[in-house]
């Protein structure tokens, strides 16, 4: 997920990664490729959390909140598009990913982006779903609210009409537990051959 990101913030902030990088100490600039337009970022591997987060941070610096919510929202829509074209991920939302399904796939989903987190879904009816991030020790706020952007993209490519987050929480604002609350009007059928 981080790199589809990376990978789209790199296309929309020509320069910028690259002055991001160049900006952090050595240390945390050494998993990364400043030359690559993704930083040289691969799916299959793991990313130090203080170097990614130092990334972040510095994408982030001098941003008004506003336009940080807006980046989160654009990140997440981003994703899930790019997410949806590759390999199992592709899979996931053609054959296996509905509703009713999430809660059983989630936490192999989360485990495929971070190295920790137990996730918990609870269901408040038919069509409303509230779900937790317990024990998340590389915790970022700005991923936590892209995380929640990207959860209501993922409805919206399960066929859900009119989804909506009611409600998130953030451990950064006090809360026990990062997540949100969505809810849907309705599913409908999506055609795995599509």
């Amino acid at each position: 997920m981080l790199r589809e990101f990376v990978a789209w913030y790199g296309e929309t902030h020509p320069g910028k990664l690259q002055e991001v990088i160049n900006e952090l100490p050595s240390e945390l600039q050494a998993p990364f490729d400043a030359a690559h337009p993704t930083l040289g970022m691969l799916p299959s591997r793991w990313y130090p959390a203080p170097a990614v987060h130092a990334v972040v941070d510095s994408m982030l610096e001098g941003m008004r909140p506003a336009d940080v919510e807006q980046l989160a929202r654009a990140a997440g829509s981003t994703t899930v598009a790019r997410m949806k074209d590759q390999g199992v991920y592709n899979l996931l939302f053609r054959w296996v990913l509905r509703p009713s399904n999430y809660s059983k796939i989630i936490q192999a989903m989360w485990t495929l982006n971070y190295d920790s987190g137990r996730l918990e879904t609870i269901n408040h009816g038919p069509s409303r779903q509230e779900g937790r991030v317990h024990d998340w020790n590389s915790h970022h706020p700005f991923l936590c609210r892209t995380n929640v952007a990207v959860k209501l993209n993922v409805w919206e490519a399960m066929g859900c009409t009119n989804a909506a987050i009611d409600e998130q929480f953030c451990i950064s604002q006090g809360a026990p537990y990062c997540g949100s609350i969505i809810s849907w009007e309705d599913e409908r059928q999506l055609d795995p051959t599509d």
